[in-house]
Formats: C-alpha cells, structure tokens, sequence
C-alpha cells in the first residue's frame, strides 16, 4: 500500500513538473500496485489511481485514455464510504491542471 502511494506521489510530481513519460511510467505502476495489491487499498486508492493515470495521458496528450481514467476516477471517486476522504479526493479530483482534456 506504501509503494503505491509513493508511486501516486511520483508520478503526481512528474505531472505537475510536465514529464510525461516519467509521469505514465510511475502512474502505470500505481495502478499495477493497485490491482495487484486490491485487498489492501482503501477505496480512495483505488480512485487516486486513476485519477494519476487520467492526469498522466492528459499531460501527454492521450485525450481518448485521459477521458477514460477521468470517468473511472470519478465513478472511484463517488464510491468512496467516507464523507471526508470523498470530500478530499473531490476536491483534488476537481483541482489542478488537466492540460485541456477536462
């Protein structure tokens, strides 16, 4: 579960710092780690995880798989128990930069 998070950090960074084949590679991984490890992800994992890739391919240009992950994360997104961590994810999810594609 750590390494996915830090995965999702990594690739996070690469994204905003606009290197993105650093940022598809580290995202990729998260979503391995993420189906690999299911039984161990909290549901905000699994929603930020997508949320990586969709952010990943929109940088690169991908628009057909940015709009993909985008609807997986949202779907992530609204099944997330929690009020608060939704709130959270929402919140991010809605933010930041989705280079044209959002």
């Amino acid at each position: 579960m750590n390494q996915q998070r830090g995965e999702w950090l990594v690739a996070h960074v690469y994204t905003v710092l606009g290197f993105k084949d650093s940022a598809i590679r580290h995202a990729n991984r998260c979503l391995e780690l993420t189906e690999e490890y299911s039984e161990l992800m909290m549901d905000f994992d699994r929603a930020y995880s997508q949320e990586c890739m969709a952010r990943a391919y929109a940088l690169a240009g991908n628009r057909d798989e940015a709009k993909r992950c985008i609807a997986l994360a949202e779907k992530e997104g609204q099944a997330i128990a929690k009020e608060k961590e939704k709130y959270i994810f929402m919140n991010d999810f809605k933010g930041g930069n989705w280079y044209g594609v959002k």
